[in-house]
Parts: structure tokens; C-alpha cells; sequence
């Protein structure tokens, strides 16, 4: 994602920024267990 945490942390100064998620556009429609993964690491999704 390049330099897009680092430019968000320097204009939302005290705001908490949690690891991405990277889907190519081509795998957006097979990307639900992905997101819900993540989501569950994140501590976002808890079934």
C-alpha cells in the first residue's frame, strides 16, 4: 500500500492505524474469507 499509512499518520496525528488488507481487483469477488480474517485478527469480527 505504499506510503499511505505514513501519509495518514502524518495528517490524523494521534490516530491508531492497524495493518491492511491487500486485494487485487481481480479478487475482489473471491476475497469474503480473506476480509473476514483479517477482520478477525483485527479484533473487528468475532464469529
Amino acid at each position: 500500500m505504499g506510503t499511505t499509512a505514513r501519509d495518514y499518520a502524518k495528517s490524523c496525528r494521534g490516530a491508531k492505524f492497524a495493518d491492511g488488507l491487500a486485494v487485487k481487483g481481480e479478487e475482489v469477488g473471491r476475497a469474503d474469507d480473506a476480509v473476514s480474517s483479517w477482520l478477525r485478527q483485527l479484533g473487528l469480527l468475532t464469529s
